[in-house]
């Protein structure tokens, strides 16, 4: 977002800069008017608020003089100026959110080497790499090649679960299931594949929603998360969840993101000191994934290069190892795991710990 004292010391400047970007001229208008509206606002509140002071002394000194009915109207006349002030400080607050919402919607000015235009046709070429390929037939896109080979169906995918997901069908499924990392619908599947007879509960984590697309989803097995994803909540709270059900016959199940288990790896000890019979599988996708989608949004909306959203937010160099950080506090653990078909297996294995009354964790390498 743009300083609020640059654009109003500047705002002609960034009045041209937002013009060459294509951006109405009434949105800097409307922002001078707000801080104009904000400004004046203070100023009165200010001159009130001495005002209303001096009248304080006033009727200290008059009650202190035994001067009763001056005092009385002068607090009358106090009050008058209190309710007054108020309304001036809604009138500014309601300013500096307007003021806010514009400053949100200016993109970044953009450097004066930039070339000006409505579109890419005024871009100017710097360098070309390689040959453009050329064709001779109209080439398509994967969207018209994945309906016509039968593998996609976005039509289906879109009355099913809303715009942004695509059905895959036979060959379309099986690829997607070979790639490597897995994709959080595959992560949630063979997850499901595995505890679907059993008597779970799912204390932690969705795999970003994909256990409730693909699992016999039922709420009152489920604890929900921290509403507001609170890195450290995870871990911790499967435990509660798991201390809980210990003694039943209920499988515990974690689908914990790996940020939030960097905030409380000690947790993995409470689990084997304490045998909390905790099964744990690894949403690893090696990055704070809720700030980096975050960050990719915020770029594209102030016109950022979208490629430094993973600055200070990918946790790969060096990638934590799970499975030994697990192992080296007593915890059974298997991992890392990059393939779908190794992934049952190891979650079977766990899943045999767990119902000999132990934690079992299983790190799972996934996509965003």
């Amino acid at each position: 977002m743009l300083d609020l004292n640059y654009v109003r010391e500047n705002i002609d400047a960034v009045r041209a800069a937002m013009a060459n970007r294509g951006m109405p001229p009434t949105v800097l208008d409307d922002f001078a008017s707000a801080d104009a509206e904000r400004r004046n606002a203070i100023g009165e509140s200010d001159r009130l608020n001495a005002e209303r002071n001096a009248a304080s002394r006033e009727i200290g000194a008059l009650m202190k003089d035994g001067k009763r009915d001056e005092a009385d109207v002068r607090r009358k006349a106090v009050n008058e100026l209190k309710d007054r002030i108020g309304e001036l400080d809604a009138k500014r607050e309601a300013a500096e959110g307007r003021i806010r919402e514009l400053l949100s919607t200016l993109p970044n000015i953009p450097h004066a080497s930039v070339p000006v235009g409505k579109d890419e046709s005024a871009n100017v070429e710097i360098s070309r790499w390689g040959i453009k390929p050329e064709f001779d037939f109209e080439p398509k896109d994967h969207v018209d090649l994945g309906t016509a080979l039968g593998i996609l169906d976005l039509e289906r995918a879109t009355k099913i679960a809303g715009a942004r997901f695509a059905i895959l069908n036979d060959a379309g499924a099986r690829l997607e299931r070979a790639l490597t990392p897995l994709s959080p619908a595959a992560f949630a599947a063979e997850v499901w594949d595995v505890i679907k007879d059993e008597d779970w509960v799912l204390a932690n984590g969705t795999a970003k929603g994909w256990a409730r697309r693909l699992w016999d989803w039922q709420p009152e097995r489920t604890y929900g998360g921290s509403g507001g994803a609170g890195l450290g909540y995870g871990l911790p709270a499967a435990l509660g969840v798991t201390l809980a059900h210990r003694g039943s016959t209920r499988v515990c199940v974690n689908l914990q993101s790996d940020g939030d288990a960097l905030y409380v790896p000690s947790a993995l000890y409470t689990a084997a000191h304490h045998r909390l019979p905790l099964l744990t599988v690894m949403f690893n996708n090696r990055t704070y994934g809720n700030d980096e989608e975050h960050q990719e949004a915020v770029a594209k909306v102030r016109s950022r290069p979208v490629e430094n959203k993973v600055v200070g937010i990918r946790i790969d160099d060096p990638a934590p190892d799970f499975a030994r950080i697990a192992q080296g506090f007593g915890v059974h653990a298997e991992g890392p795991i990059e393939r779908a078909g190794a992934v049952g297996p190891a979650l079977r294995r766990a899943l045999r710990v767990v119902k000999d009354g132990a934690p079992a964790l299983v790190d799972v390498i996934t996509r965003l």
